[in-house]
């Protein structure tokens, strides 16, 4: 959707917030500082490789895949910059952006993955039913370095 558009739909009464998550971080920019005072109105980025960018442009919270797994470190990203502690913040985006890279990386679907490391960390991530496919070995590989780079633990 055009930046234009969605500036037209964050001025209708029943909607609180849009989750914006084109490629081109100038849209989600463009769309911060076009509806920034907007009374009762959010938003959110939806692309986490670039929680720390639309942080510090003025984005208000952030969405995707990997908080689902690094919660606290997005958290600390969140308060990082709010607190103006951008070297930590950088750091987090670091761990973050490992965790995307290897569900992107992946074979298998992002729930396959999601289901891998949740049930790694103890968390109950289940098993993926059919048409989803188990993790290949490579995959797992995969996942288990990004999760170690990142510092992921069980909860």
């Amino acid at each position: 959707m055009s930046v234009a558009l969605l500036i037209e739909l964050s001025r209708l009464d029943n909607v609180a917030t849009i989750k914006q998550s084109s490629l081109d971080l100038t849209d989600l920019i463009d769309l911060i500082d076009r509806t920034d005072g907007q009374d009762g109105f959010f938003v959110t980025n939806g692309q986490e490789p670039r929680a720390l960018p639309a942080l510090v442009m003025g984005a208000d919270a952030n969405y995707g895949i990997s908080p689902l797994m690094l919660g606290r470190e997005c958290i600390g990203l969140y308060d990082c910059v709010r607190g103006g502690d951008l070297l930590r913040a950088r750091a987090i985006q670091r761990k973050v952006n490992t965790v995307r890279r290897a569900f992107t990386a992946a074979a298998a679907t992002p729930a396959a993955a999601l289901r891998y490391l949740a049930n790694k960390r103890g968390l109950a991530g289940g098993h993926p039913r059919a048409p989803i496919a188990e993790l290949s070995d490579a995959d797992k590989r995969l996942l288990d370095q990004a999760a170690e780079a990142a510092g992921m633990s069980s909860v």
